[in-house]
């Protein structure tokens, strides 16, 4: 998709998310230092080209979307898989239960994922739901994320099933940019059909029968920006 759009491309990875190091079990990492370095990439990001379009997959569209709220004019388009507005209560309790056995996940993948880590991920969303709502005018979470991304054009996709993202706040959150946004600005929401799990890491596997959906869907999307 980059390719196709000659555009640069910068990958952000979160400390102490997922990864391979097994450091990771030896260090706390919270989640405003996510956002602190997720902010730094937004810096980097604008020396590298004009236009900033923002992409990001559950925590990291969480963090990506408060920066956009934070900065809109630095942005050009926001684009959301899976966004972690709010956390299963489920998805918590298995975080809790790891972090209180220290028994952490490997998958084959070789990726850590710590029960601290999963806890922080409810923290992030927590302390963006209340950050929303000491700014809104009307006493509804999403008023404001609206008003600040009024000109910035949002796409985002979510999993049918899911055990792990709560999709009442993602709903809350685009129907708030539809109702209060300029029909000049894309607000596009693709809801896959084909997704049978029940984990939202499935929406960015390369083997998963949504994956042509999602790129004609971006395609179009991005195509508006350009």
């Amino acid at each position: 998709m980059a390719a196709n759009h000659s555009v640069n491309t910068l990958v952000s990875r979160m400390r102490g998310h997922f990864e391979t190091d097994r450091s990771v079990f030896k260090r706390t990492v919270r989640w405003h230092e996510w956002l602190a370095d997720a902010e730094a990439d937004l810096a980097l990001s604008q020396e590298l080209g004009g236009q900033v379009v923002l992409m990001g997959h559950s925590t990291g569209a969480l963090l990506l979307t408060w920066l956009a709220i934070r900065n809109p004019v630095k942005v050009a388009g926001l684009i959301l898989f899976s966004p972690a507005f709010g956390v299963n209560s489920f998805a918590q309790a298995g975080a809790w239960a790891s972090y209180l056995t220290r028994i952490d996940l490997v998958p084959a993948a070789g990726k850590v994922s710590t029960g601290h880590s999963g806890l922080e991920v409810g923290r992030a969303a927590q302390a963006f739901r209340t950050w929303l709502g000491a700014r809104s005018r009307d006493g509804r979470r999403y008023t404001y994320a609206s008003e600040r991304l009024k000109d910035v054009p949002v796409w985002m996709a979510n999993t049918a099933a899911d055990i792990v993202i709560q999709k009442r706040d993602a709903r809350a959150f685009i129907g708030a940019l539809k109702e209060n946004g300029s029909s000049a600005i894309s607000r596009k929401e693709l809801w896959l059909p084909y997704s049978r799990v029940v984990r939202h890491d499935a929406i960015i596997m390369t083997s998963k029968l949504d994956l042509p959906l999602i790129k004609d869907s971006l395609r179009e999307f991005l195509g508006q920006i350009h």
